[in-house]
Order: C-alpha cells, then sequence, then structure tokens
C-alpha cells in the first residue's frame, strides 16, 4: 500500500461498501472537508482567521487530489468558512462532495488499494471502494499508535478525532476500545508531548469547533 493522505485514510475509513458516505450522516461530509482544509493548512497553503480561509500558497503537486476544494477557495479574497461548509454539506445536490471523494481516491487505484464500482440509481458513476487489506491497515495504524501505544504521528491523531467525531469508531472498535480511543485523544492534548503533535491535536480541536459554530454540526 502507497503512503495516504489524512483525508485519503480518512475516506477509507468513512466510505460505506457502496462507495459513498452514508446520506444520514453530515458529520462524515464535514468532517471530509475538514481533513482537507487541516492537510491544506499543515502544508501553508491556507491559513485560517476569524472563520475566513485565506490562500497563501499555490497548490502543490502532492495534493493535486485536493484541487476541488483549494479551487473552490482559491479567491483574491478570504472566503467563510460557513460558505465552504455549505457548498459541500448544504447544497441543494451532493455534486462537489462526489467530485472531491473521486479526485481524492482515484489515484489508488493504480496501486489496487482500492477497487472502481459503478453505482447509482439513474446516472451510473464510477466509485472506490478501499479493499479489505488497506482498511485493515489503516485501521491497525490506529490501534498500534493509540490502543497499544505505539510511537505517535501527527496523522493518525487527527485521523482518529476525525472519525471519531464522523462517527465511524464504532465499525471498526469494540465499545471498550471506543472509549480507550477518547480517552487517549484526551490524555494527549493534556499531555507534554512533542510540540508536532499537540499542535496537530489543537489544530483538529479548532477545526472541528469552528465546524460546530458555522454549521451547528
Amino acid at each position: 500500500m502507497k503512503n495516504l493522505t489524512l483525508t485519503q485514510e480518512y475516506l477509507i475509513c468513512a466510505l460505506n461498501k457502496k462507495g459513498v458516505l452514508p446520506s444520514y450522516n453530515q458529520e462524515a461530509a464535514a468532517c471530509l472537508v475538514v481533513s482537507g482544509l487541516l492537510e491544506l493548512e499543515t502544508e501553508g497553503c491556507i491559513s485560517i482567521v476569524d472563520k475566513k480561509i485565506t490562500v497563501r500558497s499555490k497548490l502543490p503537486e502532492k495534493l493535486n487530489n485536493l484541487k476541488p476544494l483549494y479551487s473552490l477557495i482559491d479567491r483574491k479574497r478570504a472566503v467563510k468558512l460557513q460558505k465552504v461548509f455549505d457548498k459541500y454539506i448544504i447544497a441543494y445536490t451532493d455534486r462537489r462532495i462526489r467530485t472531491l471523494i473521486a479526485s481524492v481516491m482515484a489515484p489508488l487505484k493504480k496501486d489496487g488499494s482500492v477497487v472502481s464500482i459503478t453505482g447509482g440509481l439513474i446516472r451510473k458513476k464510477e466509485r472506490f471502494v478501499p479493499t479489505k487489506e488497506t482498511l485493515n491497515q489503516v485501521v491497525e495504524k490506529i490501534r498500534a499508535e493509540l490502543l497499544e501505544k505505539g510511537p505517535l504521528t501527527e496523522d493518525v491523531i487527527a485521523l482518529t478525532a476525525l472519525l471519531n467525531k464522523a462517527g465511524r469508531l464504532k465499525h471498526y472498535f469494540s465499545k471498550h476500545e471506543q472509549k480507550e480511543l477518547k480517552a487517549r485523544l484526551t490524555e494527549i492534548k493534556n499531555s507534554d508531548l512533542e510540540k508536532s503533535i499537540k499542535d496537530m491535536m489543537n489544530q483538529v480541536e479548532t477545526m472541528l469547533t469552528l465546524l460546530h459554530i458555522v454549521s451547528g454540526l
């Protein structure tokens, strides 16, 4: 399996067997947008101040799979965070979400991390479903770092927090393990770990707080 981005790992755990996000779960779609914004912010492409997003640099090639999201916020003036969430979550259609999912997941088809399926009642569209091996590797990475207390990485902390917010941890971990994972996130937040780990935790918490403020989720 190739090195995966935060957003790819999130989708691998968030998509259902039909290759789509659950239609009843707005948090799952919102956390997809948050993961993309976190990647862009970490890379220095954007900054988020006072609930507004400002583009700071061009999109690097390694984040090209986030182009649909980047294109929405690539404006001369700062874009309100509310507008971004509205476009992706409150919109009349799920076209933007589907486009972003396809852009993020399609590159994984080449190395066999995901398989392509066709879905849709009227217009058949290509969708992507992670292989069992790929899904297991992502889940086991969370288990190794947070439940078995291996070396921590920023992406796994962010991924776990997003999956918790989206209500997806229950699909891969027992109730006892979920409780442990949530406790570990709190422990990490209040610990004296290296700065990069704590910075990522704070970054995720700030983004999820903003999500709640602007969308109520």
